[in-house]
C-alpha cells in the first residue's frame, strides 16, 4: 500500500511562508485613550490586499480575511486554493497584538483609516487590510 503525505491546510500555508526572517517582538506601547481607538477600529473584518517586505514594493494580495470580534475573538479565513477558516483569540498590548494563530505577534502601524497596516513579527512583512 502506497501513503500519500497528507498536509494539514495550516501547515502549507506555514510552509509558504516558512523562509521568512522571524523580528523579535518588542514593545509598542500607546497612550490609553489612543489604545481605546486602537481597539475600536480593530472590531469587524478586513481582507489582506497587499503585502510588504521591509523596504520593498507592496505586493498585491487575495486570500485572507480577518475578523476582530470585541470580546478577544479573531477569526482567521483563507482561501488560497483551499478555504480554511480558523478560530483564535487575540490580546492587545499597546500597538502588538498576540494571538494564538498561525501569526503569534503583529504590530499596528497604521488604523487612521478604511486600510490598516499591521507588521507581522513572525514573517517580517506588513500586510495592508481594507476593512469591510
Amino acid at each position: 500500500m502506497t501513503m500519500t503525505p497528507r498536509y494539514h491546510p495550516i501547515l502549507a500555508f506555514l510552509l509558504m511562508t516558512g523562509c521568512a526572517t522571524v523580528t523579535p517582538v518588542v514593545p509598542a506601547p500607546l497612550a490609553p485613550d489612543a489604545q481605546g481607538q486602537l481597539a475600536a477600529a480593530l472590531i469587524g473584518q478586513c481582507h489582506v490586499t497587499g503585502t510588504q517586505k521591509p523596504g520593498g514594493d507592496i505586493s498585491e494580495a487575495e486570500g485572507i480575511h480577518w475578523t476582530f470580534g470585541p470580546n478577544g475573538q479573531f477569526t482567521q479565513h483563507i482561501s488560497l486554493g483551499f478555504g480554511m477558516t480558523n478560530d483564535y483569540t487575540y490580546r492587545i498590548e499597546g500597538r502588538n497584538i498576540f494571538t494564538n494563530g498561525a501569526f503569534k505577534a503583529m504590530r499596528v502601524d497604521d488604523w487612521s483609516g478604511q486600510t490598516l497596516k499591521f507588521f507581522l513579527y513572525d514573517i517580517t512583512q506588513t500586510y495592508h487590510c481594507t476593512k469591510e
